[in-house]
């Protein structure tokens, strides 16, 4: 799967931000992989780049680089269950600054279309380039939701 994301946020003249930020434009590109490695290992390779500019009160743009790299592997333990962990790398070229951690999670199917997790981010930055953010750290659940074929044809044998 693939990402491509074009940012422009401009704050409005009456709110008063902490961080001067006037307008940031930014193009985003992110890339996932999961590969089943056994029945019960799976690993997943998130890696996101964001080229932007910022503009900060009573300077002119800055341009920022910032790499993102995620290696998941997931262990199932039977057919509803799987734990998993994450090694997070977050890289900023400009500011020479590179963050790093772990993020640990539980997760169980419900059915055959949706699997709800709940784990704990040890890193302080979430993995949304649009929308960075240095405060994610603790717990968190997690809903995803499964698209396949067998979906629309459950459907369509159920019409008939």
């Amino acid at each position: 799967m693939a990402k491509y994301t074009y940012l422009e946020n401009k704050s409005p003249t009456s709110q008063s931000d902490f961080k001067d930020i006037e307008k940031e434009r930014a193009h985003v590109l992110a890339t996932e992989a999961v590969m089943d490695l056994t029945k019960k290992w799976q690993l997943t390779e998130k890696i996101a780049y964001k080229i932007g500019e910022e503009q900060v009160s009573g300077f002119g743009f800055t341009k920022t680089q910032t790499w993102l790299w995620i290696n998941r592997l997931a262990y199932n333990i039977d057919k509803d269950w799987q734990i998993a962990g994450e090694y997070r790398i977050l890289t900023q070229k400009q500011a020479e600054d590179n963050k790093q951690g772990v993020l640990i999670e539980l997760s169980r199917n419900i059915g055959e279309f949706l699997q709800v997790g709940v784990g704990y981010n040890l890193t302080d930055f979430n993995d949304d380039l649009t929308h960075l953010n240095y405060t994610s750290q603790g717990p968190f659940i997690r809903f995803t939701c499964k698209f396949s074929e067998s979906i629309f044809e459950k459907r369509q044998t159920g019409k008939k």
